[in-house]
């Protein structure tokens, strides 16, 4: 599949903002706001289905530079 510059951007934004900010912010306990947990969730299996795409469908060895 090819990649246009709205899925760069949001591969960009998802793994270098989304993750570590609401993973940090679940880590440090704010327990009381589900919607933090979902948008963590949602952010890191976006990140894990854009890797397993271009493992599993382009095979472009995305997985073996990234390890």
């Amino acid at each position: 599949m090819a990649e246009g510059p709205a899925c760069l951007l949001l591969a960009h934004v998802t793994e270098r903002v989304l993750i570590p900010l609401t993973g940090i912010a679940v880590l440090l306990g704010h327990d009381d706001l589900p919607w933090l947990h979902v948008t963590f969730f949602r952010a890191l299996a976006e990140h894990v289905g854009q890797v397993l795409e271009h493992t599993l469908v382009d095979r472009d060895g995305l997985l073996g530079r990234m390890l």
